[in-house]
């Protein structure tokens, strides 16, 4: 992937309305070559929007606890 990757991939995340999207990283990630991260958060971010999405049901039992 390229640079021109991870700026497709943002002009589709902002074509959906997405304001904000937050990554942690590891550590060792500070010693990658800036195009290394690049390619591989274009990656990322390509197959999410690229997946199948089923809606958040929430977290925690569904269940209905008897007391």
């Amino acid at each position: 992937m390229s640079t021109n990757s991870l700026q497709a991939v943002q002009a589709t995340l902002n074509d959906r309305g997405v304001r904000d999207v937050k990554f942690f990283f590891s550590p060792e990630m500070g010693s990658m070559a800036l195009s290394d991260a690049k390619d591989m958060l274009a990656g990322v971010l390509s197959s999410y929007l690229n997946s199948e999405k089923k809606p958040f049901s929430g977290i925690g039992d569904n269940k209905k606890r008897e007391a």
